[in-house]
């Protein structure tokens, strides 16, 4: 099943383990939870693209942010238009999402139970 990181951190993973206190002999926990990308079995399916809100086309030339619409959460970050970037390429006004906010709805699988599909 994919989850995000975040999700698969509530479920328990059978391959956890750890040490009985007074005997030192391995032993299961229910309380061993997934680790996600930190687990050598964990696998991450497809990628995931930063969220842009675009300006109304009336706006999409603007290089000072105007008032931000209550819509633009505020984490995101403002791109002014630009005519030519360094690939030759226009530029149209926008706010975009942190790649780090974008990360976490990733989604992976555990590969030792499946193929995540």
């Amino acid at each position: 099943m994919l989850r995000t990181e975040t999700e698969a951190a509530e479920t328990w993973c059978p391959m956890a383990r750890g040490l009985d206190g007074a005997s030192r002999t391995p032993v299961t926990y229910r309380m061993c939870r997934c680790i996600g990308s930190r687990c050598n079995w964990w696998e991450w399916k497809g990628r995931v693209e930063p969220e842009r809100l675009w300006c109304s086309s009336i706006n999409s030339r603007l290089v000072e942010e105007l008032e931000r619409p209550i819509e633009v959460p505020a984490s995101y970050v403002w791109v002014p238009f630009k005519e030519r970037d360094e690939e030759g390429i226009t530029r149209w006004a926008h706010w975009i999402e942190p790649m780090d906010e974008a990360a976490r709805r990733r989604k992976g699988y555990c590969g030792l139970v499946g193929s995540g599909s």
